[in-house]
């Protein structure tokens, strides 16, 4: 057999040959693969029942063939690939949550921008009239509105700082999904 393909094999897979130096059977591999496909519920007595041998042959098949430790790296191999797909569900949907994030935040940031030059504009407008019309003008109201809109742009800039700063997180988390 060629050593690429004996590189490729992996412990659960058919043995031409087994480290002891005898060789795997084809009976030997149809009951291991039933006990490895018994998952959680694995016991030599099962898999022998299922694959319709002898229990006693299939106790000796386990101890020569090593099936302990061959199904015990099938298991880590598993979780391994489990935990990659859970990882890799995980960052899509923080990542489609993050972007669903950002489209909310460059909303409220349009808005309140929109909400501050509109109080700015129509201070100002209030302001010029006031002064055309000879009205006295309240210092008071006058801080307390120029105030307001200055903490509403500066909430909108905030936010839209805020929405900018999630591509770059999204991009951290999970830089392949989309």
């Amino acid at each position: 057999m060629h050593s690429a393909v004996m590189a490729d094999l992996q412990p659960w897979d058919f043995q031409q040959l087994t480290a002891g130096g005898t060789r795997e059977t084809a009976k030997a591999y149809r009951v291991f693969r039933v006990y490895l496909e018994l998952g959680s519920n694995r016991t030599i007595k099962t898999a022998a029942e299922v694959a319709g041998e002898d229990v006693a042959v299939s106790k000796q098949f386990s101890s020569r063939y090593n099936w302990q430790q061959r199904t015990a790296l099938y298991d880590a191999h598993m979780v391994s690939l489990w935990g990659k797909q859970v990882r890799e569900e995980f960052e899509t949907t923080h990542k489609k949550e993050l972007m669903k994030f950002r489209k909310d935040q460059q909303r409220r940031a349009e808005k309140l921008g929109k909400v501050a030059d509109l109080l700015i504009e129509v201070t100002s407008g209030t302001l010029e009239d006031m002064v055309a019309s000879g009205e006295p003008v309240d210092r008071n109201q006058l801080a307390a509105i120029a105030s307001t809109a200055a903490k509403l742009s500066d909430a909108a800039m905030n936010t839209a700082a805020a929405a900018l700063g999630v591509d770059d997180l999204m991009e951290a988390i999970a830089p392949d999904v989309d």
